[in-house]
Order: C-alpha cells, then structure tokens, then sequence
C-alpha cells in the first residue's frame, strides 16, 4: 500500500530534486532559477508569491543543508510589475503580512517565515 505525499512533501520532494539536477547538470554554474509556479500550481497566483517563495526558501535551504550541497540558496522576486497593476506591493510589513493573510496563511505562520528567511539570510 502506497501512502499519496502530502502537499507539502510533494513541494520539498520537487524542489530537493531539482536542487540535485542543478548540481549534475550545470544548473548551479548556469545559476538556473526556480519559480514556485513550477513548484506547485496552487503557488501560481502573484498574491501568493511572497508568501511560497519564503516556504520554498525554507523547503530548499534544509535540502542544502541534508545534502551538503556546496551552494547559497537564494530568494528573489522582480520588482517589475505586470500589464495590469494586480495590486501586490507592500510598503512594510503589516502591508506584507496582510498579503500573505490572502494567501491563506495565518499571521503567525508568516512572522515564522520572515523570521527564519531573514535569519538564514544574515548566517
């Protein structure tokens, strides 16, 4: 009997894999990216990118450190807007944890977030 993954193991399966890709195929050197559209659909909407791209930070730098891999995981997101204004931009951090709130994700949850990117970004 096969037990279906969670959704959260699927994401760290999936980013854990193409971590171990980007080291065989040239990825790191190339500094191949990773959208967390491509991570789990449900990831896709711009509201939500702030808030999945602080998980899959977390999700990736614990794979690095399983697997000491010999690299910086990294988080970025572009600063240039789309087409349409959607408007997703904040200006401090009630503003972002107001957006991450409308992604479904409890204020708590998101100060845990913050607080571990912004610690594991200062190490």
């Amino acid at each position: 009997m096969s037990l279906k993954a969670t959704p959260e193991q699927a994401r760290e399966h999936s980013i854990e894999a193409w971590m171990l890709t980007k080291i065989r195929d040239g990825g790191v050197v190339r500094m191949d990216d990773l959208h967390v559209d491509k991570i789990d659909e449900a990831w896709k909407p711009r509201e939500c990118w702030v808030q999945s791209g602080l998980e899959a930070f977390r999700m990736a730098s614990m794979s690095r450190d399983r697997h000491h891999l010999p690299f910086t995981v990294a988080l970025g997101f572009s600063l240039e807007s789309g087409e349409h204004f959607t408007g997703v931009d904040f200006q401090n951090t009630t503003e972002l944890f107001v957006i991450c709130r409308n992604c479904m994700v409890s204020a708590q949850e998101t100060t845990r977030l913050v607080r571990a990117f912004i610690g594991s970004w200062a190490t």
